[in-house]
């Protein structure tokens, strides 16, 4: 039942024949009588918060199961069980912990291939310790027979802390075993001479404890679709990019890390059902980030309504769901109108946070650049000196943009004029601005200029407000 997962542990770990003694005690260990049995050992992650982990572990038609990494295993059964292992076999503690996380999925998706976890000992496994007896310690060893007539030994009574848990903590058994293991596979001279005193070994520290979130970022940038992510191991990088690629096949691109300190990736299980609903609504922005799931970007109101929707029947009450549009609409608190200054502090600190995340997609880069306020003399497409510092930001932000990204800078004016007048002095002002950022480094190859006149007002040129929102420099996605 199990060949097969001893060839890909000694393959993919590097373990050769250890493999099989070390399948052969977690196996024994796992259906100890005192850990509760394989229910028991499901017990032990979700006390550790890892519940909607194991779940995915079990068979029943279900998806692939979710992995673990070394960390998550030895936040439930202990960081002394892989040190000890890795001490007595000679191997590296990397190779055993990452072998023990990699087979125990793979080992209750084998027992519950109908959705059921079983209680007592599978007559599959206890086969296969029966025949394994002989070749990997997988039981622990008996106690000397005591002589006629004296006192029982006294049965294992639970300390209080032991018995407020749901099941013996059966990682205890391994101590033993380990010793054992380890006896076993190390070599045996002939004649080995007497061991020499030696140094006690140095306890290793604690592996830290996971630290970040695992997230990912995807943007729909005119039907293409850009990701960024960060998770726990490859087995949780290998599981997001099939569900991305099946979702969304060549319209979806972009890196997923991988990041050992990552907490398991919780949301990762139900992604694969909402994924479609981003193919089609472009400028469309979700970030999942722990328990916090955010839908952005420029949306109608009726496509953010029918997303949020969406997203609360797939994920549940266990996830903070949120739109920004919504949460701006919440606070219900009209924003006061920002001077020139208030608006480039803005739009630097938007492309600060673009550089520093990285793979910046072309919908963020313009979304930032058009928070800016570029100014010119009157009547002139001489770029005013409060702006110079604002554009030397832009120019950074667009050096560091996705490769094959393309930006129009778009000039336009109120309707104080004759338009044709307007529509030369538009053209005039976006030439000088694409000309300055080429100036400060920009590839002139990704930006066109292009002048619009007072033809594509955003505001009303009745008052003097709206005149100075239609004079404007506009920076949108280009062809």
């Amino acid at each position: 039942m199990f060949d097969l997962l001893i060839k890909e542990v000694a393959a993919k770990f590097g373990l050769g024949d250890k493999a099989d003694s070390i399948l052969s005690s977690l196996l024994s260990l796992m259906f100890q009588k005192q850990s509760g049995e394989l229910g028991g050992v499901m017990d032990l992650f979700k006390q550790k918060g890892l519940a909607s982990i194991a779940a995915t572990w079990v068979g029943g038609g279900k998806g692939l199961p979710l992995g673990i990494n070394p960390t998550q295993l030895e936040n439930v059964i202990g960081g002394s069980l892989v040190q000890e292992i890795a001490s007595k076999t000679g191997l590296g503690s990397g190779p055993i912990g990452g072998a023990l996380a990699f087979m125990l999925p793979k080992i209750v998706r084998a027992l519950t291939p109908d959705g059921v976890v079983p209680t007592g000992v599978p007559a599959a496994i206890s086969q296969y310790l029966a025949s394994a007896a002989g070749a990997a310690p997988a039981a622990v060893t008996p106690a000397p027979a005591r002589p006629p007539g004296s006192p029982a030994a006294p049965a294992y009574a639970p300390t209080p802390a032991a018995a407020e848990s749901k099941g013996f903590p059966w990682w205890w058994i391994l101590i033993p075993l380990v010793l054992l293991l380890g006896w076993c596979v190390a070599p045996k001279p002939a004649d080995a001479p007497p061991a020499a005193e030696t140094t006690p070994p140095v306890t290793a520290a604690p592996t830290p404890v996971a630290q970040l979130n695992s997230k990912l970022e995807l943007n729909n940038d005119g039907g293409k679709i850009y990701y960024t992510g960060t998770v726990a191991d490859e087995t949780a990088k290998t599981s997001l990019s099939d569900a991305i690629k099946a979702a969304l096949g060549n319209t979806a691109s972009g890196d997923i890390r991988v990041d050992g300190t990552a907490r398991s990736a919780n949301w990762l299980a139900a992604l694969g059902q909402f994924l479609p609903e981003l193919k089609s609504l472009s400028g469309s922005k979700l970030t999942l980030d722990g328990e916090n799931i955010t839908l952005d970007g420029a949306l109608a109101q009726g496509d953010i309504d029918g997303l949020m929707a969406k997203l609360k029947s797939i994920f549940g009450d266990a996830f903070n769901i949120q739109s920004v549009a919504q949460v701006l609409q919440a606070a219900a608190i009209p924003a006061a109108p920002m001077d020139d200054a208030a608006k480039n502090a803005a739009a630097a600190a938007k492309m600060d946070e673009l550089k520093a995340a990285g793979n910046i997609s072309g919908t963020d880069l313009v979304n930032a650049l058009n928070l800016a306020a570029v100014t010119f003399a009157t009547g002139s497409a001489t770029i005013s000196p409060n702006s110079h510092a604002i554009l030397n930001k832009a120019a950074d932000t667009l050096k560091a943009a996705a490769d094959g990204t393309r930006v129009e800078i778009g000039g336009h004016t109120d309707n104080v004029g004759n338009p044709a007048s307007n529509m030369k002095l538009s053209e005039a002002r976006s030439n000088s601005v694409m000309a300055t950022l080429v100036k400060l480094g920009v590839n002139a190859a990704m930006l066109t200029a292009k002048g619009y006149g007072d033809t594509k007002p955003v505001d009303s040129n009745d008052t003097p407000e709206g005149k100075a929102k239609n004079r404007r420099m506009e920076f949108s996605v280009g062809p």
